[in-house]
């Protein structure tokens, strides 16, 4: 991913975000969590802006990493976010929390998934943390080079319900 120019990630980020803008699943939630992308992840921000300026029923959530795992935060604007943990951009100390058990969606990002919904993170264990807490729907966004055959997992791994990729849907 680290060898991705700007460009080939802004244009696969795009039809990525078009997909995903499409999906019923992603039309029908009221609070989505995003996330801000690191190494050249799949970049959803724009998607983000876009909602935060044009769908007001959406509700924008970004995590924030504390000591007891992510922390979830609504944000008004990009404007909220502020460099973190990992020099990661989440939100700012400030803004309100959302319970988990109110979001409708949740996008992860990852290293690498296979057709399962299982995936290689970072190795911090945020989100299969974040996913062991309720059954939310999960869309895993990843580059169509992302998509391995299989990867090892444990009892403690949760997959993700879908994979968007700039080619293809997965349903897992």
């Amino acid at each position: 991913r680290k060898s991705l120019s700007v460009s080939q990630v802004q244009e696969n980020s795009n039809k990525i975000a078009e997909s995903l803008s499409n999906f019923k699943l992603f039309q029908e939630s009221t609070s989505i969590l995003f996330y801000s992308p690191i190494d050249n992840e799949v970049d959803v921000i724009t998607l983000a802006k876009e909602v935060l300026e044009g769908i007001p029923k959406i509700k924008v959530i970004f995590p924030k990493v504390s000591t007891n795992g992510l922390t979830l935060h609504t944000v008004n604007s990009l404007n909220d976010l502020t460099p973190g943990a990992h020099s990661i951009m989440e939100p700012k100390e400030n803004l309100p929390h959302w319970n988990i058990n109110d979001l409708d969606l949740i996008l992860v990002p990852g290293i690498a998934f296979d057709n399962d919904g299982f995936r290689i993170g970072y190795g911090f264990g945020y989100y299969d943390k974040l996913l062991q807490t309720k059954d939310i729907p999960c869309i895993g966004l990843a580059y169509d080079w992302q998509i391995v055959e299989n990867i090892p997992h444990e009892n403690h791994d949760i997959p993700v319900h879908h994979i968007i990729t700039n080619n293809e849907i997965i349903h897992c």
